[in-house]
């Protein structure tokens, strides 16, 4: 391996393929490229892989890929084994012996396990696995630099990138001494996150940003006494939150697994004006609160935050630079895709770069690269969003909403739990959401936003999709037209009024915005097609289509 240290001064570097980002999506290309046979650099602006516990889960499709580069074996040495990763539950808190501390709203067989084995191994051969990103960066890092074929810099930023006739010309700078390199590369690909390529390049993001603020702490405690042995992830929704987002979810990061795992991750929505939660001193109280255990012996070992965003890139490639991961697709982490949505597209990436510089194949098949992968990276962007929001009817489900004042709140979780034939009704709800719904708790009808470009009188369609066939009167009440509450305009669709009062899906539409219920701010959309649909005050009846995609879980 031919790894460079800070202290080698090279001017100017030549490699078939230039990866600019040493996360996970980068770290695999590179293992990737090397089974193809295909020389490359690698450059990183960190000194080291990430620190962050990012994304966890590692689909069967993921491990299909990895399992053809030889790093399933060992993925699944050090991952969670399936009986420590088979449900996901929904908790008021951990700890506690109040009446309404220490309960179970509701659990389900996920990622395979339990009752959905028999589907999952229908499906691969390769049950799915999770670990955690800041684990699972090293060993990538390390597989990749055993390759000689891979040079890898660390601690070296890339300050410009431009196209010449004959490919790409770059410059990276070693943020140590303040080498400069001058590179040059036949192709360059861009998994940084959408830090650095996208905007030199001028490729931007389509899509929703802003929709909230999240914190993440990583810590260190001993919680076997009240975790269970079989969950994956813990959501907590409590009467002093304002639902599960809200409250928020616990992971377990070992390095030992079940209840025996030494460190934890929780995210929870970033509450306005508590900026002392982002750092490790102001987050403990909070942590202890959720958690209800005040006198747990807690070490925060870092505190993020970040901001929900639904983006896709306008362009997978540019000339000879392909943007892949995050650099192409940011979305909320429900149903765990950004991480594998990422290795696939290096996966899709990389057997296509080693035919071309192989000689197998014309460049033509480079372009085949765009086409295929930016779809799917917009039909998870929305189904990603779409699991998300089904938190909010999870919320709704149970009577829960964020505009309830505390009092509210304890009156609706005491009636909730309570030993009446009411109680039982409501706590049968989310039953009902998650056995009905393929996939992560997905109620039956469900709409997402179709952004269609401004035109006369151009409405945004609500897209309807449904894993069962719609019935008579949700097919009526779903072409009821209604003024679009933001601006006057007419829309073309209206929302089932049961998904209204559910507090999840869009109350109407227009071509500039689209209002949500369930407490959620107005959230602004980015035209992105042209239009096809109503004109005027016409009510135009959409082409209802059945859909079924299946998440983990």
């Amino acid at each position: 391996m031919s790894e460079l240290t800070s202290q080698t001064v090279v001017k100017e570097m030549r490699a078939p393929v230039l990866i600019v980002g040493g996360g996970a999506c980068g770290l695999s290309l590179s293992i990737f490229l090397s089974s193809h046979g295909v020389e490359h650099l690698l450059v990183e602006r960190h000194p080291t892989t990430s620190h962050l516990p990012k994304a966890h889960y590692l689909n069967q499709r993921t491990m299909e890929v990895f399992r053809q580069h030889g790093l399933a074996d060992e993925l699944y040495a050090v991952g969670t084994p399936m009986q420590n990763m088979r449900k996901v539950r929904w908790r008021t808190t951990l700890g506690g012996d109040g009446p309404l501390d220490a309960k179970t709203f509701h659990e389900m067989d996920a990622f395979g396990g339990g009752a959905l084995a028999e589907t999952y191994a229908r499906d691969s051969a390769c049950p799915s696995s999770n670990y955690p990103q800041l684990r699972l960066e090293p060993l990538l890092r390390r597989r990749a630099q055993a390759s000689p074929l891979a040079t890898i810099l660390f601690g070296h930023e890339l300050t410009a990138i431009s196209q010449t006739d004959s490919g790409i010309r770059a410059t990276a700078v070693g943020l140590d001494d303040g080498t400069t390199l001058q590179i040059t590369a036949d192709f360059a690909v861009a998994a940084d996150g959408g830090k650095r390529v996208g905007p030199l390049l001028g490729n931007g993001m389509s899509g929703i940003s802003g929709l909230g603020r999240i914190v993440t702490s990583h810590i260190k405690a001993d919680l076997s006494a009240w975790w269970d042995e079989n969950c994956l992830i813990t959501w907590f929704i409590n009467p002093e939150s304002s639902g599960a987002l809200g409250s928020g979810a616990m992971v377990p990061m070992g390095p030992t697994w079940g209840s025996g795992s030494e460190e934890w991750v929780i995210h929870f929505g970033f509450p306005p004006g508590q900026e002392d939660l982002l750092d490790e001193e102001g987050v403990l109280p909070h942590l202890r609160e959720l958690l209800n255990l005040p006198d747990l012996d807690i070490e925060v070992l870092k505190v993020s935050h970040w901001e929900l965003e639904a983006v896709v890139a306008e362009r997978y490639q540019i000339g000879n630079v392909f943007f892949a991961g995050d650099a192409a697709h940011r979305h909320p982490p429900t149903t765990g895709l950004g991480l594998n949505t990422a290795v696939q597209d290096a996966h899709n990436l990389a057997w296509k770069l080693g035919a071309v510089l192989n000689g197998r194949a014309g460049r033509a098949l480079l372009d085949t690269y765009e086409s295929e992968r930016q779809p799917v990276g917009q039909r998870n962007v929305d189904w990603a969003m779409f699991t998300a929001l089904n938190h909010q009817v999870l919320d709704a489900g149970m009577g829960f909403s964020p505009l309830q004042s505390a009092a509210q709140r304890r009156a609706n979780f005491e009636a909730y739990f309570a030993d009446t034939p009411m109680g039982a009704s409501r706590r049968a709800r989310p039953l009902r959401l998650s056995t009905r719904s393929a996939g992560s708790f997905k109620p039956t009808i469900w709409s997402s936003v179709l952004p269609i470009r401004p035109g006369p009188s151009c409405q945004m369609i609500l897209r309807l999709r449904s894993p069962t066939p719609l019935d008579f009167t949700t097919k009526r009440l779903l072409a009821q037209a209604t003024d679009c509450r933001m601006c006057g305009s007419h829309a073309a669709i209206g929302a089932c009024p049961r998904t209204i009062s559910a507090g999840a899906g869009a109350v109407s539409s227009c071509c500039r915005a689209v209002t949500q219920t369930g407490g959620m701010p107005p959230i602004r959309y980015q035209p992105r097609l042209g239009c096809q649909y109503a004109t005027s005050r016409s009510v135009t009846r959409p082409n209802i289509r059945k859909e079924s995609q299946r998440g983990p879980g």
